[in-house]
């Protein structure tokens, strides 16, 4: 089991790779980008990509993958904020 503090910044170093990945992939394209492009935007050796992702692949399947669970997140607090509403509204109709 990983200490807890080397866990945050494994989970740091590889948002930091996969926010360089998505600016890299915004400007230049997916196929014409490199995994060079992606380390100097992260200000990393090319090789310690390889350390969180297999391939240029499985970096857009990380970028993928975050917005997915940033849409289900807002999905999931507009449930939350819809459901506190409509208990909210029937508390007060049904207080005297």
């Amino acid at each position: 089991m990983k200490d807890p503090i080397q866990e945050q910044l494994i989970v740091a170093r590889r948002n930091q790779i996969l926010d360089a990945a998505a600016k890299v992939f915004a400007e230049k394209g997916f196929h014409p980008a490199t995994i060079r492009d992606v380390a100097r935007e992260a200000s990393i050796a090319d090789g310690t990509i390889y350390n969180y992702f297999k391939n240029k692949s499985a970096l857009l399947l990380g970028i993928l993958e975050r917005m997915r669970e940033s849409v289900m997140q807002t999905q999931i607090s507009r449930q939350r904020s819809r459901w506190m509403f409509a208990v909210l509204c029937g508390s007060i109709c049904t207080t005297p």
